[in-house]
Protein backbone atom coordinates (compact mmCIF):
# COMPACT_ATOMS: atom_id res chain seq x y z
CA UNK A 1 0.00 0.00 0.00
CA UNK A 2 0.97 3.50 -0.85
CA UNK A 3 0.42 6.58 1.03
CA UNK A 4 0.19 10.21 -0.59
CA UNK A 5 -0.38 13.49 1.46
CA UNK A 6 -0.87 17.15 0.89
CA UNK A 7 0.21 18.89 4.12
CA UNK A 8 -0.79 22.15 2.64
CA UNK A 9 -1.26 24.59 6.11
CA UNK A 10 -5.48 24.45 6.30
CA UNK A 11 -5.53 21.02 5.74
CA UNK A 12 -3.66 17.80 6.12
CA UNK A 13 -4.98 15.01 3.26
CA UNK A 14 -3.91 11.86 2.85
CA UNK A 15 -4.74 8.80 0.20
CA UNK A 16 -3.64 5.30 0.07
CA UNK A 17 -3.50 3.14 -2.99
CA UNK A 18 -2.54 -0.18 -4.28
CA UNK A 19 -1.74 0.60 -7.65
CA UNK A 20 -0.40 3.94 -7.87
CA UNK A 21 -3.82 5.12 -10.41
CA UNK A 22 -6.05 5.15 -8.13
CA UNK A 23 -6.89 6.27 -4.44
CA UNK A 24 -8.83 4.00 -2.36
CA UNK A 25 -9.47 5.66 0.61
CA UNK A 26 -8.75 9.60 1.53
CA UNK A 27 -8.82 11.51 5.01
CA UNK A 28 -9.11 15.39 5.36
CA UNK A 29 -8.01 16.46 8.57
CA UNK A 30 -7.65 20.15 9.87
CA UNK A 31 -3.90 20.15 10.37
CA UNK A 32 -2.49 21.55 14.00
CA UNK A 33 0.12 24.76 13.50
CA UNK A 34 2.31 23.65 15.87
CA UNK A 35 4.29 20.70 14.69
CA UNK A 36 4.34 17.87 16.96
CA UNK A 37 0.24 18.48 16.83
CA UNK A 38 1.03 17.86 12.92
CA UNK A 39 2.70 14.47 13.83
CA UNK A 40 -0.26 13.56 15.63
CA UNK A 41 -2.63 14.11 13.80
CA UNK A 42 -0.47 12.65 10.96
CA UNK A 43 0.29 9.46 12.69
CA UNK A 44 -3.88 9.43 14.08
CA UNK A 45 -5.09 9.87 9.98
CA UNK A 46 -2.36 7.57 8.65
CA UNK A 47 -3.68 4.24 11.09
CA UNK A 48 -6.67 5.35 10.08
CA UNK A 49 -6.59 5.38 6.12
CA UNK A 50 -4.08 2.23 6.15
CA UNK A 51 -6.51 -0.03 7.62
CA UNK A 52 -4.03 -2.05 9.20
CA UNK A 53 -2.47 -2.66 5.91
CA UNK A 54 1.41 -1.85 5.77
CA UNK A 55 2.71 1.32 4.33
CA UNK A 56 5.67 0.05 2.17
CA UNK A 57 6.41 3.87 0.82
CA UNK A 58 4.79 7.22 1.19
CA UNK A 59 4.98 10.42 -0.51
CA UNK A 60 3.87 13.50 -0.10
CA UNK A 61 4.20 17.84 -0.56
CA UNK A 62 4.95 20.31 2.35
CA UNK A 63 4.74 23.82 1.68
CA UNK A 64 8.35 25.79 2.19
CA UNK A 65 11.34 25.83 0.98
CA UNK A 66 12.64 22.20 1.60
CA UNK A 67 16.18 21.82 2.23
CA UNK A 68 18.88 19.77 -0.42
CA UNK A 69 18.24 16.65 1.49
CA UNK A 70 14.54 17.04 0.85
CA UNK A 71 14.18 16.45 4.46
CA UNK A 72 12.84 19.34 6.20
CA UNK A 73 12.46 23.19 5.51
CA UNK A 74 14.57 26.05 5.45
CA UNK A 75 11.32 28.36 5.56
CA UNK A 76 7.79 28.24 5.65
CA UNK A 77 6.05 31.78 6.39
CA UNK A 78 2.50 29.83 7.40
CA UNK A 79 4.11 27.10 9.32
CA UNK A 80 7.23 28.63 10.84
CA UNK A 81 7.10 25.84 14.18
CA UNK A 82 7.67 23.21 11.58
CA UNK A 83 11.30 25.32 10.15
CA UNK A 84 14.84 22.97 10.62
CA UNK A 85 12.52 19.95 12.05
CA UNK A 86 13.64 16.63 10.75
CA UNK A 87 10.07 16.00 9.08
CA UNK A 88 11.17 13.21 6.52
CA UNK A 89 12.66 11.77 9.45
CA UNK A 90 9.51 11.63 11.66
CA UNK A 91 7.13 10.54 9.17
CA UNK A 92 9.30 8.08 8.32
CA UNK A 93 9.02 6.57 12.35
CA UNK A 94 4.98 7.42 11.94
CA UNK A 95 4.77 4.94 8.46
CA UNK A 96 7.40 2.49 8.73
CA UNK A 97 8.50 3.39 5.06
CA UNK A 98 10.53 5.52 3.53
CA UNK A 99 9.17 8.82 2.97
CA UNK A 100 9.89 11.41 0.18
CA UNK A 101 8.91 15.11 0.98
CA UNK A 102 8.24 17.96 -2.24
CA UNK A 103 6.89 21.25 -1.90
CA UNK A 104 3.50 21.18 -2.55
CA UNK A 105 3.25 23.45 -5.36
CA UNK A 106 6.17 21.81 -7.36
CA UNK A 107 3.83 18.25 -7.05
CA UNK A 108 1.00 20.51 -8.21
CA UNK A 109 2.30 21.26 -11.55
CA UNK A 110 3.71 17.55 -11.70
CA UNK A 111 0.15 16.40 -11.35
CA UNK A 112 -0.86 18.83 -14.22
CA UNK A 113 1.95 16.77 -16.60
CA UNK A 114 0.98 13.47 -15.20
CA UNK A 115 -2.55 13.14 -15.67
CA UNK A 116 -4.15 17.16 -15.54
CA UNK A 117 -4.59 19.73 -17.46
CA UNK A 118 -1.15 19.92 -19.17
CA UNK A 119 -2.31 17.13 -22.08
CA UNK A 120 0.89 16.76 -24.86
CA UNK A 121 2.42 20.29 -24.42
CA UNK A 122 6.32 20.35 -23.60
CA UNK A 123 6.23 23.41 -21.17
CA UNK A 124 4.13 24.05 -18.78
CA UNK A 125 3.65 26.72 -15.91
CA UNK A 126 1.81 26.29 -12.56
CA UNK A 127 1.17 29.68 -10.05
CA UNK A 128 -0.81 28.70 -7.23
CA UNK A 129 -2.28 31.52 -5.76
CA UNK A 130 -3.54 31.26 -2.22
Amino acid sequence: MDLVFDAGGTNLRLGVSKNTKQILRQEKVVEPKRYRDFLKAFEVAAKHIQGGQRIRRAAGGVPGTLNTEKSGLLLCTQLPDWVKKPIKRDLEHIVQAPVRLENDSALVGLGEVAGGSAGKARIIAYIGLG
